[in-house]
């Protein structure tokens, strides 16, 4: 059983941290042969697109970008910007406008987005998606990163202007500058990013030859909550709160992993035995996690995942016994994972 990292492309330190946690590896979507693995997830497997549909995603992001510029200056920077149109009418609206920019930028991009096979422009309009998702999901992550250390530089600064050695818990707090910003991602377009992650994972994974099956896992309750409104029928078959697991460096580390992946694939398989075979670390461990499973049997849920014109295929995803799609959240307490 290897986990499935959804509904994002970009993984932040923080969501590496909760699932190396908890399992000894796991998979994810990728949209660029340059994305290079970063150090918090050295067993991560990324799947990726063709190298023709990169190609048109990043022509087709190129030429999103390209418009925004056109527009960015109003009507007159836009004429000047496009002198073929002399003036502005109904036929010279944003149809007529973004056709010439395609046909400006060349390499058939506008062929691929308004022609051609509907299913193949569906994907390309999800990696495109994915692609732009992940970049803000990046950026966003940069900038937290930065307002922490401006957060601990003033914090040291106050410290030494008091001539302490450290700086207090008050001084962390009433230095700490950045805005109040919500963590979780799947906050943000949530459907969009389900959607668009389905098409891709439909297209690319579920079907593949290889015979290991994947385990849905989010870090974003954004995401559950999501899946939980839409659904009538799911069933909580796992809740494993405030649990102290031992931390990755620590011998003991693999043997609980595998402990709570036997947990998790007995609880998808309707084998329902005491999760409090789960010892908890007693060794100085300090890292504690909330995992919970959900298997879901609603209509609306497993077409995303399994639609009704391939449900006759073998479906890489782990399923009940009833086909229930499973889901699991997971999610680290402290950051000493």
């Amino acid at each position: 059983m290897k986990p499935l990292f959804f509904p994002f492309t970009h993984v932040s330190e923080e969501d590496a941290a909760a699932l190396l946690t908890c399992f000894n590896g796991f998979c994810r979507l990728g949209v660029s042969r340059l994305e290079e693995l970063t150090p918090q997830e050295p067993a991560a497997e990324v799947v990726l697109p063709s190298d023709k549909e990169i190609g048109s995603v990043f022509a087709m992001i190129e030429d999103y970008r390209q418009w925004a510029r056109v527009n960015q200056g109003g009507a007159g920077q836009l004429k000047a910007r496009v002198p073929d149109i002399p003036y502005f009418t109904s036929d010279t609206g944003i149809s007529s406008l973004k056709s010439t920019i395609e046909s400006q930028a060349g390499d058939g991009v506008g062929q691929d987005l308004d022609g051609g096979d509907k299913q193949r422009n569906a994907l390309l309009n999800a990696l495109v998606f994915l692609r732009m998702a992940q970049e803000a999901d990046g950026e966003i992550d940069q900038i937290d990163k930065k307002f922490s250390l401006i957060s601990k530089s003033e914090a040291r600064l106050f410290s030494a202007l008091r001539g302490n050695g450290l700086p207090s818990a008050v001084d962390v707090a009433s230095s700490d500058s950045s805005p109040v910003v919500n963590k979780d991602r799947g906050c943000s377009r949530t459907d969009k990013r389900i959607l668009s992650w389905a098409c891709f994972f439909r297209e690319k994974i579920a079907f593949s030859t290889d015979t290991e099956p994947l385990l849905p896992v989010t870090t974003s309750s954004a995401v559950m909550d999501y899946f939980l409104s839409m659904a009538k029928k799911s069933t909580k078959v796992l809740d494993i709160g405030n649990f102290k697991v031992h931390e990755r460096s620590c011998d003991q580390s693999n043997p609980w992993k595998r402990h709570l992946n036997d947990v998790i694939w007995d609880a998808v398989s309707g084998i329902h035995r005491d999760e409090n075979r789960l010892i908890e670390a007693s060794d100085g461990c300090a890292v504690i996690v909330d995992v919970q499973l959900h298997l879901f049997s609603d209509k609306a849920v497993t077409d995303i995942f399994c639609p009704p014109g391939q449900k006759g295929r073998k479906n890489r995803l782990i399923q009940g016994k009833g086909g229930e799609i499973p889901i699991c959240l997971v999610h680290v307490k402290n950051k000493n994972a």
